[in-house]
Formats: C-alpha cells, structure tokens, sequence
C-alpha cells in the first residue's frame, strides 16, 4: 500500500508546449495522433465543461504509453493544434475516480485555459491547486474537491 501511494504521489504531469509540427510529419497540417477523443473520458471533459461555463476546443483526449512517471501530457504546437495523452495503464490500475477526474481537469487546464503549474501547497501538505506538478493526493481531493474545481476557473 505504501508503494501505491508513493507512485501516485510522484506521478507527474508532462507538459509541453511550442512543439513544432516537425516532430511530427512536417508534410501533415495536423500534427496529432488522433482527432476525435476516447469515448472513456466525455463524463470528465462533461463536468470540466460544466464548470468551465463553455465547450471545450478542438483537444482529443486519449490514450497512451508515457514515458516515466507521466501520468498525463498535454501537447501543443505552434501551429495552434493541442492533444491531451493519458497514460492508460496508470489510468486504469493506479488512479481513483476523484484522481481520473483531475487528471483531466489538470490537461484541459493546460490545453483549454493555458494554465501553467501552480506549486504551492498548504499546511496540511496538500496542493493548493489541481494544477500542481504532481498529482494530487486522492486524501487531499477527498477535502478541498470543490475548491480545486472552483480554483481552475479563477
């Protein structure tokens, strides 16, 4: 159990931004992986979007093998395109329901609002944001969930 809990605590994000279209086929306009999204992940781009007061873009969300301890990346290019890719085997043995929801929450923070990573913490140990580098802890969603989810909006 303690093992869990320390891969869940340095499960990270890796985000990247001003990706080139070169990385991947020069040639192609879009640059992504994929263009329409995993249907396993509406019920979280639903609630993010019922926070967020509007449709997200154009950003598929799906999965894939990161490197690491990735657990989410959210890709933009220059040329303005963005992907989210979630680690699937993370996703599926490691993360609780509450985690899977701010995983998401967190890459559309990135990909949708141009949010950066908010590192600060509280007493408690807790993020002060789902923004955070690491993923935040299930114990630390379970107390300040609304708060996250309010504070991705400020």
């Amino acid at each position: 159990m303690r093992f869990l809990l320390l891969l869940i605590f340095l499960s990270s994000c890796g985000q990247l931004k001003g990706l080139t279209d070169k990385i991947h086929d020069p040639k192609n306009k879009n640059p992504r992986k994929h263009n329409t999204t995993d249907p396993v992940f509406e019920p979280y781009i639903a609630e993010f979007e019922s926070y967020y007061g509007n449709n997200i873009t154009d950003i598929p969300i799906n999965f894939g093998t990161l490197e690491g301890r990735r657990v989410g990346v959210c890709y933009t290019w220059s040329s303005g395109y963005r992907e989210i890719e979630i680690d699937k085997k993370q996703w599926e043995k490691e993360l609780t329901e509450d985690q899977k929801y701010a995983l998401i929450f967190h890459e559309l923070g990135h990909c949708e609002l141009g949010r950066d990573h908010k590192d600060d913490i509280r007493e408690d140990t807790c993020p002060n944001s789902l923004m955070n580098w690491t993923l935040v802890r299930d114990s630390c969603i379970k107390i300040y969930k609304k708060e996250y989810f309010e504070e991705m909006f400020d």
